[in-house]
């Protein structure tokens, strides 16, 4: 809340940083699965984030479908060639 946000995660640092080292185009999709730890009114359960990905693999399904139609078949960017410009190739 401190910083203007409403939803903590697991992170996804490593693979994003590893993804724009190899010039791979990256895309994350999160599901919201149960409240922290501390925050949570009961004790959390494995049970109670695979009831909620359950419910949620319609919408993840659809999600990423259209996604990977609207993925342009030739890219424009220079993604493939970052590491080229990055102080620690240099």
């Amino acid at each position: 809340e401190l910083l203007g946000g409403h939803v903590i995660g697991m992170t996804s640092v490593p693979e994003v940083c590893l993804a724009r080292e190899l010039g791979i185009h990256y895309a994350n999709v999160s599901i919201i699965t149960n409240y922290a730890a501390g925050i949570s009114p009961h004790r959390l359960t494995h049970g109670e984030v695979v009831e909620m990905m359950e419910q949620s693999i319609d919408k993840v399904r659809s999600l990423l479908m259209d996604s990977f139609a609207a993925i342009p078949t030739e890219s424009s960017c220079d993604c493939r060639g970052i590491l080229e410009e990055t102080r620690m190739n240099k």
